[in-house]
């Protein structure tokens, strides 16, 4: 097994994407009681498009087992470069390898985002699949949570 973590294009990648997002999805997608999947993939690329995305992926001998992908924006309250989260996903494998690719997926996309100036990197955790420890054990302080309201539900 020889797993690489690399940059690349997420206009490019949606082929390969779209097989790993329904299992990610169906695994730890929020709310799945009244919220479908429906990823506007046309946001991703004009976010890409003009430079506020960066997608960062593990692949196992060349075939894609999972991704990372931060939006990018200057923060508002610190004139800073920050990134979010959108979407961490590393597929089911045996063994602990999955936990291993996801904190060398993590640490690749740490280095990536510190490389291109990003001086803030936020991280959401799920409360059904929190990975707090991973994000501690690389430095992340828990600083807020979040909520969701679903209006008219």
């Amino acid at each position: 097994m020889t797993v690489t973590y690399q940059r690349e294009d997420i206009v490019t990648l949606w082929p390969e994407l779209r097989i790993l997002i329904a299992p990610h999805w169906k695994e730890y997608g929020t709310r799945q009681d009244i919220f479908s999947l429906d990823v506007d993939e046309d946001a991703y690329n004009s976010l890409h498009e003009q430079r506020k995305l960066l997608t960062m992926t593990a692949r196992n001998d060349n075939a894609l087992v999972g991704y990372h992908v931060h939006a990018l924006r200057r923060h508002p309250h610190r004139r800073a470069i920050a990134s979010s989260d959108s979407a961490f996903y590393v597929a089911p494998m045996a063994g602990a390898m999955r936990a291993i690719v996801c904190r060398s997926l993590l640490r690749a996309s740490i280095r990536e985002l510190r490389e291109i100036g990003v001086e803030m990197i936020v991280i959401r955790s799920k409360e059904d699949h929190p990975i707090d420890r991973l994000l501690v054990a690389e430095g992340f302080s828990l600083v807020e949570k979040s909520f969701l309201l679903v209006p008219g539900e």
